[in-house]
């Protein structure tokens, strides 16, 4: 991995980089999967294409729920772990569809355990990636 603020090779466990402290997904300059330097208007990196931090995408540091704990919260109450972790435009309309069906059905029914199963695996899979340290988009889904 490289710090995309200075290019500098980063160990999988340095945080922040030794060279310029930046932390893990901060800084625009460098493309975090090739090191190569990246055009400040590109949103993926032209060397390798990979989406670049800042530009689109939430850094890794916005991490708030451990994947496990982001999985459990928002299957009781459907993008709560998204926008704690930083999706908050999908995560409230996840919330929103969540009130729609319980306005339909308010009992436990089949539309609110699939649902509540979607979100949860969405808010599992993208903190993860997070706790990886990937960038991950505003509405990127699992």
């Amino acid at each position: 991995m490289y710090c995309p603020n200075c290019g500098n090779t980063i160990g999988p466990n340095e945080n922040p980089c030794p060279k310029c402290g930046a932390a893990k997904g901060a800084g625009k300059n460098y493309c975090a999967s090739c090191g190569k330097r990246a055009p400040k208007d590109a949103k993926t990196c032209p060397a390798c294409g990979a989406t670049l931090a800042g530009r689109g995408v939430i850094p890794p540091s916005k991490l708030r729920l451990a994947p496990l704990l982001a999985s459990a919260s928002s299957f009781f109450i459907w993008g709560m772990a998204q926008v704690l972790n930083g999706q908050k435009a999908k995560g409230i309309i996840l919330f929103l569809i969540y009130v729609a069906v319980l306005s339909v059905n308010p009992r436990i029914s089949p539309a609110l355990v699939i649902g509540g199963l979607a979100s949860a695996l969405d808010a599992f899979f993208c903190a993860r990636r997070m706790a990886k340290g990937e960038a991950i988009g505003y509405w990127r889904f699992f």
